[in-house]
């Protein structure tokens, strides 16, 4: 079961007008894989790596959608290799590359931009002379897609920070060529579990999408959700657990079977 949290903004006196503007907001907490490239899901047991994603709307701005992406990892996987062999999960492999979702003809992402999360900052980039904190604009690492083929693993919506047919956000090359080569600018845990050289963001990005029509809901998201660590390392399907930010009028739904 899923819940969607209305936080209804009154100003003044109660219009119609007025209660009718809601934010709704809607976390998935992921936990569990479904695939991967990389390593034999049937032998690994990827328990510790997790991700957040917090989906926001505003219907008094309903074309514009936001995204909270948290790395969640715990602990590193153990893993094996497709051939069987035992492996080791790589250092890439603990960066938060990518989200996906399906808004199923609704909508397509026209553009937008990728934030620093409050308390996070970067590592590493090598392209500027002092790292960045919280609300500093990391668009130019990171890209989406409207049209994500299947065969990835991942949903037809994507936001990514890895390469491939992607349209970069724009914005100022922070770490690395100027084409999207992740898991440059990923995220990693807060506490990070392994020391790496690669640049990386710690903790949270905040993605805010331009979309080409509004959102009614955020009913979009039975249509499943996905993240990516690494370029292929493993998938990780919603839903797990559930979070509720913020404090207002609540209101229940049942997820659609």
């Amino acid at each position: 079961m899923k819940r969607t949290l209305y936080t209804l903004i009154v100003l003044g006196m109660l219009s119609p007008a007025i209660l009718q503007a809601a934010i709704i907001s809607e976390t998935i907490v992921f936990d569990a894989t479904i695939d991967s490239a990389k390593y034999d899901i049937g032998l690994s047991d990827f328990s510790g790596l997790g991700a957040e994603a917090t989906f926001i709307l505003d219907t008094d701005n309903p074309d514009v959608l936001t995204i909270r992406l948290t790395n969640t990892s715990t602990a590193l996987p153990i893993v094996y290799n497709l051939d069987q062999t035992p492996g080791s999960f790589d250092v890439a492999d603990q960066l938060l590359t990518s989200i996906s979702f399906d808004f199923d003809g609704i909508a397509l992402i026209n553009g937008g931009n990728v934030k620093i999360g409050d308390n996070s900052y970067s590592m590493n980039f090598g392209n500027i002379t002092s790292q960045l904190s919280g609300g500093d604009d990391v668009s130019g690492e990171w890209g989406y897609s409207n049209i994500n083929p299947a065969s990835t693993g991942m949903l037809p919506i994507l936001v990514t920070s890895t390469g491939g047919n992607q349209y970069v956000f724009g914005g100022s090359n922070l770490d690395g060529p100027a084409n999207l080569n992740g898991p440059q600018a990923g995220l990693a845990s807060d506490p990070i579990l392994l020391t790496t050289d690669k640049g990386y963001i710690l903790d949270t990005v905040v993605i805010t999408l331009d979309l080409n029509a509004p959102l009614a809901n955020l009913d979009f998201l039975d249509n499943d959700v996905r993240v990516e660590f690494g370029s292929d390392a493993a998938f990780l399907p919603e839903p797990a657990t559930l979070v509720l930010l913020g404090s207002g009028f609540l209101v229940m739904r049942r997820r659609k079977k």
